[in-house]
């Protein structure tokens, strides 16, 4: 998968267009640059046979420079210059109180927070754990609606409750939530933590 993403990326960028390029600096934390692309090919690197070499000039610079990245970097490519959340801290709002979150470095929570902070869908997301499937992992499902709480093991039990209006399909949400499906009355699918090796996915009517 990773590899037919990087193709397409040399088979897509146009050069001397802008383009953003969204990631995770040496440190582990995010960063996002507004770059003009001059071209891209993939080729092998070090130990791995293939990978994306971008040749690229940031924004109100003039000279050219070229980065590699490997199956095992994470990538976000949009087209233009777009305002990306790279912030080291989330700041969330509750209840008329702000909290700053800070997460670890390399933390999948920056992408999605990346992300979930353009309306436009990116070029490309070149992330390996980004394209694992919904059957790849385990769930426990959550409703919480004017009848209190209730916990399902089975999206069975749920379906038969609730009436199913269709699946997730946005891209730029948690993997775990891709494919999940949507009900009559009732908000989400959201990803509401672990449980064990569960990840409960929750809704709200």
């Amino acid at each position: 998968m990773i590899k037919q993403q990087f193709e397409k990326v040399v088979n897509e960028v146009i050069s001397g267009e802008r383009y953003t390029l969204f990631g995770f600096n040496e440190f582990g934390f995010p960063n996002a640059q507004h770059v003009v692309i001059k071209e891209a090919e993939v080729k092998k690197y070090a130990q791995y046979d293939y990978a994306l070499y971008i040749t690229f000039k940031p924004k109100g610079k003039r000279t050219w420079y070229q980065t590699v990245f490997t199956p095992r970097k994470t990538l976000v490519i949009w087209k233009g210059w777009q305002n990306v959340a790279d912030e080291m801290y989330a700041t969330d709002k509750i209840a008329g109180i702000v909290t700053q979150t800070s997460y670890s470095c390399f933390d999948e929570k920056y992408l999605y927070q990346g992300l979930n902070s353009v309306s436009e869908e990116p070029l490309v997301i070149l992330n390996e754990d980004y394209y694992k499937s919904i059957e790849d992992f385990e769930f426990i499902y959550q409703v919480a609606d004017a009848k209190g709480r209730r916990f399902y093991n089975d999206i069975s039990d749920l379906k038969k409750e609730y009436e199913e209006t269709g699946i997730l399909q946005k891209t730029n949400v948690r993997k775990e939530l891709r494919g999940q499906p949507t009900f009559k009355n009732l908000l989400g699918p959201m990803w509401n933590g672990m449980e064990g090796n569960k990840h409960i996915i929750r809704y709200e009517g």
